[in-house]
């Protein structure tokens, strides 16, 4: 609760969660790297403050609060409102992917190995759970869109690769994740596995588990890189 400058009750789980999920969303519909490294900050305290290694999993409210009953108790249930533990996996999972920090896909696979055998006895309970699992199972599409050397630095989206952001909105493609490279991601440990070089046009790197087909130059080959 906040109110006229102060905070009368922390955040618990799902407050952290949902905001790092928004913030991650906000990244990946925007493409401003702003919100890319609010969401790993985020998930950085996030970590810090509910998971338990002896359980491998968040709790609900911060582990300094010894003395609630809240800070012994796992949110694991999706019912209409999606498990902050559910949350915060495909939030991981996906930060995993743009950032290819293995403390992510670490703590979100043993996570959701705590609690797997809870799912298998009641499927209906952990829908979003289910979504983090088949993500993780894959396949995923990780999608590099590169503007020409001339506009990497552009502030703005450039109207060079608008016509490709437009085909993969208007295309159902589950388990995507896409990066508008620039200045401020070339040196995330994915991008410089990619070893990117810019060119005088656009270039796609149609990626899956990091394995990265030869570049798409139009929109129409970029969905056949899909596709394939």
């Amino acid at each position: 609760c906040f109110k006229d400058g102060k905070v009368y009750i922390k955040g618990m789980l799902d407050d952290w969660a949902f905001l790092l999920q928004g913030l991650l969303e906000l990244y990946l519909s925007t493409q401003k790297t702003k919100f890319l490294e609010l969401s790993v900050e985020i998930a950085e305290r996030l970590i810090e403050k509910f998971y338990d290694e002896s359980k491998s999993c968040f709790f609900m409210q911060e582990k300094g609060n010894s003395d609630s009953v809240l800070s012994k108790i796992r949110d694991l249930y999706d019912l209409s409102i999606p498990s902050g533990n559910s949350v915060v996996i495909i939030s991981l999972l996906k930060l995993y992917k743009i950032t290819g920090e293995e403390k992510f896909k670490n703590l979100a696979e043993n996570t959701l190995m705590s609690i797997i055998d809870y799912v298998e006895t009641s499927i209906f309970g952990f829908g979003n759970t289910l979504c983090a699992l088949d993500f993780l199972a894959g396949p995923t599409y990780e999608i590099v869109i590169v503007p020409p050397k001339h506009e990497i630095n552009n502030s703005k989206t450039p109207k060079s690769v608008e016509p490709f952001f437009d085909e993969l909105r208007e295309t159902y493609i589950p388990n995507k994740i896409v990066i508008l490279y620039n200045e401020r991601v070339k040196d995330l440990t994915f991008i410089k596995q990619i070893d990117i070089s810019p060119q005088d046009d656009v270039r796609v790197y149609v990626c899956s588990e990091w394995i990265c087909k030869a570049p798409s130059h139009t929109p129409e080959d970029m969905l056949m890189r899909i596709e394939e």
